[in-house]
Formats: C-alpha cells, structure tokens, sequence
C-alpha cells in the first residue's frame, strides 16, 4: 500500500510533507507557524501528468464523516493526482452542495476577500484601513435607489438559479460548521494568522456572497468610466495634436475578429488611415476643460483601491481563445484553446471540478472544468456535448458623465430642468471602532457620484450596465447543460455585464462565438463626442436602450472554419481611431492592440487542416514579438547607415540583428528550485541563447527609448512635469501604438516625425537617428547593470551571453494578503519565457518595463485549456499557475506551477471510470441526520 495511504488522516484534507519544498525557499515573508492548526503527519504523493494515473490510485481507503445538511443522498468525492475536484451525486443541487464544501475547504479566505471587498465589509476584517476601500466599492455597488446589487441581482434571479445558490451556500456553511467545530480537519489557511486578521468574525455564506464575485468579476471586466476619465483628463491637459495622437484608440496593430474569420490574410497593418481628426479633438477639449479638475480628482478616486483578487485594472491584461472547426483539424474532430489572463496570484484564482448527476443520479450535470471559488458549477470548460472559452470582450458598458448642478448644489441640470440628487446614508461596522455612517450621491438617471466641485458647479458621475440588475446569474446552469454550439449561444441570453467573449463548439462540429453583454446604443455618438471620453450630463448623450441582438457581434461557422478571440477589435471600427463612423452604435472601449490576435490567426493559417492539442499548445506557449518584428529593423537601418558605432552599441546592434523575435528565457533549471533568477543555468543552446539575448536587449531598451521619444510632449502642460503622475508608462498601449507609428509611418500622427525632437531643448533638433543611436549606448549600460548582481560580476565584466531574458523577466505569484509590511506565501520570483505582446502573455510590470529595472511579469495566464471532440466525446487537457489547496502543507499547494512555467499539460479526467482508476482520495460525504 501506497506511503500516503498508510499515512492518510482520519479526515478529508490531506497533509503533505513539504520539508522539501520549503527548503527551495518557496515561502517568503511567512511566519514559523503559519499554517498550526494542521496536523504533522507526512505523506507523499505521485504528481504523475501523463494519463493523471498515479502507480497508488484507486488504493485509497474511503474517508468518511463529512455531513452536509439538505443532500437528497451520500456523494461521493474523490481527487486525483493534481488536486481537480470530482464529486459524483444524485441531484444538480447535491453537487453544488459538495462543491462549496470543498471550495471553502481549500480556499475560503479567497472566497471571504471577495465577498467583503465587494459588499463593503473590508473594516469588519482589518479595521479603520478597509473604511475608504469599504466606501469605494459599496457605492459602486448598489443601486441609485440605495438597492445593495447583489440583493437587487439575487432577487432578478430565476427560481433555479436560487436553488443552485442556496444548495452552494449549504455547502460552504456546513464547512464552516466544521471549521468551528474543529471537525473533519477543517481549518482556515495562514491568512487568518495575519495580526490585523486575528479574531475576525466569519460570518455564514449567504447566496448573496456568491453575487458578489460576479459583480467584482464585472468591475474588473466592465468597468470602463475610469479609462474615460483618464482620456478625458489627457485631453484638457495636452495639445490636440498629442491627445489625439496618443491618448486616443488607434491599435498600432489591427487584427480584427470578424475579418479574419471569414477572409483570413496579413493583417500586420501599420499604415492605418488617417490621423485622428483634430477638429474633433480641438471640440471635445473645450466641452471637457471646465471639468478637468473634478475629472481629474474622480480618476484618482476611482484608481485609489482594486481588486484583492484580480488586481489593478490594467489595460494591459489580455486573453486568447480560439476555436477550430473538424475542417482544420487532424483528427476530424473540432479544437477549442482558451487562456483567460489576469493577476497571478498565491492562491491562484481558478479551481478545477468535475460536477456529475447524471452518470449515477437523476440531475442534469456533467461538467469539468475551471470554477471560481465562491460560485457554484463550472466557467470554463466541457460537458458531454459542447466546450467553450472566455476571454475579455472590452464591450463599452460604462459611461462618465460630467453633470451641472444647480446653484444649491442639491440637483443636476438635465434636459433643461433639475433633477433631485438621491442621498443614501451607509453605515459601515468597524473592527475595534465605533461603526461610521457614510452618504452616498446618486444621479438618478446616471448612477453613483464619484467626485464633485462645487465651486465650479460640476460632478462626475457613472452609468453602468452593472447598475441596473438582471437575472444574469441564470445563465450558469444553461450553458452547462446546453447541448449544442447554438444551444450555448442562445443560453448566454441573461448575460449583460460581465464582458466576454464566449467562444463554443460541439461534437458535431459546429462553432461559435458571441460576446454577449447588453450594449447600451449610443445613436449620438461622433468624432467629437466618443463613447471613449466623458460625456455631457445634461441629456443630449443619453443611452436609447440596449442593442439588439441582430445590431450585435457574433459569428458561426464561418467561412474560415476558425474563430480567434484576443480582447482586440470586432470588426476594424478602431482601425481608423473614430468607433463612431462604421455604421453602428459603438461597441467597445479601447480594444487591446492587434498583436496577439495576428499572430494567433497566422499560426492558425499556417497549421493548415493538421492542427491537434499539441498545435494547440504550441500556439499558446509562443514568445513571438510582433512588436519587435516592426520596430527592430527601423534601428538597425539606423545603426548601419550611421558612423562606427562604439563597442557596447554594437554589442546591442548585434544582439537586435541576431534575434528572430522569439523570447525563451535562455535558462535551464530542474523543477522550481532550479527556475529562480540566479539557480537557473544558461542553456547552451545556440538558437535559444541568441534569442533570449536579442529580447532582452529589445524589452530593456523600450521603455527608455519610448520616454525618449514622448515624455517631453507628454509632460509639457502637466503639473508636476516629469515627477507627475502621467510620465511615459501612464499609458503603454496607447505609447506603443503611437511608436509603431512614429517609425513605420510618421504620416498617420498630426505630429508626425516631430516627436523626436525634445520641445525642452532649444537651438537643436533632434532626429530619429539621434534618439536611437543615444538609447543604443545606453541600452548597453543598462543590460550590464541589470545582469550584474544576478550573474555575480561587476557590471564592466558583463558580456553579452549573460543577457539571458529570464533572469530578469520573472514572475511571482502574489499574496492577497500584503498589509503592515507583512506578507503570507509570496511565491518566485521564478524565470519565465515571453514578453510584450507575445501570445503567450508575460507583458513585463503590465507597461512593458518600469525605470527601476523590474521587468516581471505580475500577470498572466491564469488557466491554460484545450478541449478536443475524440471519438470517444470530449477530452481536455489544463495548466494552472499554482495548485488547487491554498494550506502550505497540502499536496496541491502549488503542485501544478512548474508544469505552467514549463507549458506542459495535465489531463482534465471526466468518465466515471477514468476517475475511479484515477483517484488518489475518496471521500463519503452524507446527509446530516
């Protein structure tokens, strides 16, 4: 019999012996005792990924003992060798039970984050520190009649819909029962040892906590008033020539989804139209000067607290889905690949589950798949029939609104007469303090007052989809069971705000793609007055309703036989920089540039009718840098045509003109011990050596070259000049598209070559050739610099062959927890492959690099999946960054983050049979008496 199984507790949760682990120095800032409440016994356990069949599974003693009030019949519950959930039932509504037992098991402080932040219960956990992020997030997150949403959203839902939440609920409280209790081992993870977290109330889960995920998912996703703001501040603050060469929604790279899946062709575009027209620009300016300084103090409101969970809003989040038609494909059968990007975090944010009532029960389910901890059923996955992806839409659902109060302050002006300002006072309980009461503003036909300035008679506030409840909740349990690409189409009705591109296929071939949200029509919309810069209040920019379904974007089974996804633009309305000239209401916000779209549509087009998993996964660990591929040959055409150049710039020259534009890390280790900055070792292979070398010279010297280039017109008119809080990272996306431009087609900016020239010096022009040939030199510098403590020499000894990219492109999954300068479980740093704009996403710091060296990459790809109709149904295969149980002394304690850094697949089991050969636990789980 297997160690661990000799060794199992007499409970559900399994500990590990991680003595090994911990002496790879995985555990920063954590305390001696982190995790006491565990138990000291030492097991093993086999990671094998091959067929996720360990030589010990199916030898495991059943465990017993586990109750969860309201289950119709005992459930079985078993693991498998990478920690994924498997829970085989008899109704949908026992399995959602078990799920939230087990979700709480192995990550409830994720779950509690989430539904305090949202919900405004921060102070209850930390104290008088949580009061302004309380405030932030209940205003946001309620109704203008003072409604809290996730009451509003629960009370929208359908009956089932509350049936699965109420079964969930069960679930986590009967965990937390037993958490109290101290039965069955369950016991909360290190956070709660946290000094501002000790003693905290936890209070039982409520159907309305689940709500409250899906609302801080739809702020990460679709909250989009903010970046209004942003652009809206830029305008009054720059030039028109700047602002609308910059600070507008040109993608640099245009790869458009719809495009390219009926007429796939080379979609590199940089000469892309016309500039953006400055008239237009010159109009909104002068519509948006009064209100730059309230604009200015509601972004900053806004931008002052984010997601625990998800983390800061960053334009520079992305993901990737695709789906490929049997046409396409080697076997016959269709193909879907999905990497959802965002914070890479400690615990990571997904959590993998199979959900079965149908196999052995008389309910609907069979699912797998990745599901987030609090919310019941699976987001991401497959069941009998179908499989789809998600990836960010950036459907614009929000609007910025500067509002005229009246004289007293107490109304706004709207179509010419005054409309009352709602007030709602909020009264927020303090840990260790008395409760404070808060009034909260509401325009009532708009939203939330962010910001107000009295002496001038303005305010901002916001309309959000959000803001105006539904039933979107319901469409969990109908996608799930859909049966058909169409099918799953058509569920997704009820969604309005969570912003995703949902793509589909199933076994019979069909694929899909709808980003379902409700759209708010926007007929007024010009060049003048974009859905992208805030908007006057007083009523000539109201939505007229949603767009219909026939007025909305979706595809099936086009002519390509394929359809890509990368949070880029639809259908070429930004190509040009105006979303309102292409013959419908404007659909998005600012679309990501077209990068890791073209690439993905290439790769797709050159694999020909040969595609499989292993294609799949091919694509989604590329490094390839378009970026690179448009700008490095613009240097070396100056370099070459330029004086002999100094020693250390042609030891840059070289690296730039041996580099393919691939980024691999350039670094060997064994296992996570062996891929930290300074363990790993240099490959000694020539083609992985070169590469890396050439994207390190490339990523380092971007950031500075860009500043170069735009920091002076950027900062000009900004108070605070070059210390101010808009210096050349403020906005990366909208700086690289406008430097693609500026090398490869001057003509498409009003400035044009200008920009080269610093505005700050006088009695010269600088040229293209003097900025680069100046960033060159001190690319070489900088390199030597940075390589210099992480390879032990001084920075003069430095060569070229030590600038291997993965010693300073790094990556590090974050602790939610980081307060009072103490920090539980930060994990890495650990090298990684990749950069900006690869597909493979590992944009360094989010911009591309910052002035202080760092170049890791804090986001990434959350989850890795493809799914693949077989002859024998679906199959699929998952990479997770991290594990699926956040107690340090588990197993599944970031067991699956060397597989990640590696792109290396894990089987996603689904047949009872392939489970039961599987598993290495099983666990009874009864009704309570």
């Amino acid at each position: 019999m297997a160690d661990y199984q000799r060794k199992l507790r007499k409970s559900w949760r399994w500990n590990a012996a991680l003595a090994a682990v911990l002496s790879m120095g995985l555990f920063v800032g954590c305390s001696d005792d982190d995790d006491k409440k565990a138990d000291n016994n030492q097991v093993q356990t086999d990671a094998g990924h091959d067929d996720g069949i360990s030589d010990d599974a199916g030898d495991v003693t059943e465990i017993t003992g586990v109750q969860i009030p309201g289950l119709s019949a005992p459930v079985k519950v078993q693991f498998d060798a990478q920690g994924v959930l498997h829970i085989d039932c008899m109704t949908d509504q026992d399995c959602y039970a078990a799920q939230g037992y087990f979700h709480a098991g192995a990550r409830f402080f994720e779950m509690d984050l989430i539904r305090r932040q949202t919900r405004g219960q921060i102070s209850e956990l930390i104290g008088g520190l949580g009061v302004s992020m309380d405030k932030q997030f209940r205003q946001l997150n309620t109704t203008a009649e003072g409604v809290p949403l996730e009451q509003a959203y629960y009370d929208a839902t359908g009956d089932s819909a509350k049936e699965m939440l109420n079964a969930y609920a069960a679930g986590v409280n009967a965990w937390l029962a037993d958490m109290r209790a101290k039965k069955n081992d369950a016991t909360l993870t290190a956070e709660y040892d946290h000094p501002l977290l000790t003693g905290v109330e936890i209070r039982d889960w409520e159907p309305q906590d689940t709500i409250a995920l899906y609302l801080q998912l739809a702020y990460q996703l679709s909250e989009t008033a903010s970046d209004d703001l942003f652009r809206g501040e830029m305008a009054t603050l720059l030039s028109p020539e700047v602002a609308a060469d910059i600070f507008t929604v040109k993608p640099g790279v245009a790869s458009d989804i719809i495009q390219a899946s009926e007429t796939p062709s080379n979609l590199l575009k940089t000469d892309l139209s016309k500039p953006q027209n400055l008239e237009a620009m010159r109009q909104a300016q002068a519509r948006l000067a009064p209100a730059a300084s309230v604009m200015a103090k509601a972004r900053e409101r806004l931008a002052e607290h984010h997601s625990f969970v998800f983390g800061p809003k960053n334009g520079e989040d992305g993901s990737n889905n695709w789906v490929l038609a049997p046409a396409l494909t080697k076997n016959g059968g269709a193909l879907l690949a999905n990497d959802p990007h965002l914070s890479l975090n400690t615990p990571a944010i997904w959590y993998y589950v199979e959900l079965d009532s149908k196999t052995n029960g008389n309910g609907n389910l069979h699912v797998v798949g990745a599901s987030i901890p609090a919310v019941p059923g699976v987001i991401v996955g497959h069941n009998e029939e179908i499989a789809w992806g998600v990836t960010t839409a950036r459907m614009d659902l929000a609007d910025a609104y500067i509002e005229t109060l009246s004289a007293d302050g107490k109304s706004v002006i709207f179509n010419g007469n005054e409309v009352e300002i709602i007030e709602k006072d909020f009264t927020f309980k303090v840990k260790g303090a008395a409760d404070e009461t808060h009034t909260f503003e509401y325009v009532p036909h708009h939203g939330p007052i962010i910001e107000r300035d009295d002496d001038n008679n303005v305010a901002v506030s916001i309309r959000w989809v959000l803001q105006e409840p539904g039933n979107d909740l319901d469409f969990i349990e109908q996608l799930m069971t859909s049966t058909t690409t169409q099918g799953a189409m058509d569920s997704l009705a009820p969604v309005r705000a969570i912003n995703q591109n949902w793509v589909i296929m199933d076994l019979e071939g069909n694929i899909g793609w709808n980003p379902k949200v409700a759209i708010p029509n926007r007929p007024w919309a010009s060049s003048a007055m974009p859905n992208w810069l805030p908007l006057p209040g007083d009523g000539s920019a109201e939505w007229d309703g949603y767009l219909a379904a026939a007025d909305s974007p979706s595809l099936y089974n086009p002519a390509s036989k394929f359809i890509a996804t990368a949070n880029n633009d639809m259908d070429g309305s930004y190509t040009d920089g105006d979303s309102t000239n292409d013959g419908h209401s404007p659909w998005q916000t600012t679309p990501a540039a077209g990068h890791r779209h073209k690439r993905i549509v290439d790769l797709i087009v050159e694999g020909g009718n040969e595609h499989t998993v292993e294609t799949m996964t091919e694509i989604q660990a590329d490094t390839y840098i378009i970026h690179g591929e448009v700008l490095v040959p613009h240097f070396l055409d100056i370099a070459n045509n330029a004086a002999p150049l100094d020693a250390k710039s042609q030891s840059v020259v070289d690296a730039l003109a041996n580099w393919e534009y691939t980024c691999p890390t350039g670094l060997v280790g064994e296992g996570l011990e062996g891929k930290g900055p300074k363990t790993a070792t240099n490959s000694t292979d020539p083609f992985e050596t070169k590469e890396s070398m050439g994207c390190a010279a490339f990523h380092v010297m971007l950031p500075y070259l860009t500043a170069a280039i735009f920091d002076d017109e950027v900062n000009e008119n900004v108070p605070g000049g070059q210390d101010s809080n808009f210096d050349v990272l403020a906005n990366w996306s909208q700086l690289q598209s406008a430097l693609l431009y500026v090398f490869d087609d001057p003509s498409q900016l009003n400035k044009g070559e200008d920009y080269f020239d610093n505005v700050k010096t006088t009695g010269v022009v600088e040229t293209r050739e003097d900025i680069v040939l100046e960033n060159l030199a001190n690319t070489a510098d900088r390199l030597n610099a940075l390589f210099s403590t992480l390879v032990d020499k001084p920075a003069g000894q430095v060569v070229p062959d030590d600038w291997r990219w993965g010693r300073i492109h790094t990556v590090k999954l974050v602790s939610l927890v980081s307060m009072g300068g103490f920090t539980i479980a930060e994990v890495g740093p650990f090298i990684n492959d990749g950069g900006l704009y690869s597909v493979d996403v590992a944009n360094p710091m989010g911009r591309g690099g910052d002035f202080n060296g760092s170049f890791r990459h804090p986001h990434g790809a959350s989850l890795r999946a493809i799914y693949e109709v077989t002859e024998d149904g679906i199959k699929g295969v998952f990479q997770l960054p991290g594990g699926q149980d956040h107690h340090q002394d588990s197993p599944f304690y970031n067991s699956l983050l060397d597989d990640w850094l590696l792109n290396k697949n894990n089987p996603l089991l689904f047949e009872r049979a392939e489970v039961d050969q599987a598993a290495v636990e099983t666990i009874m789980v009864n009704p309570t008496p």
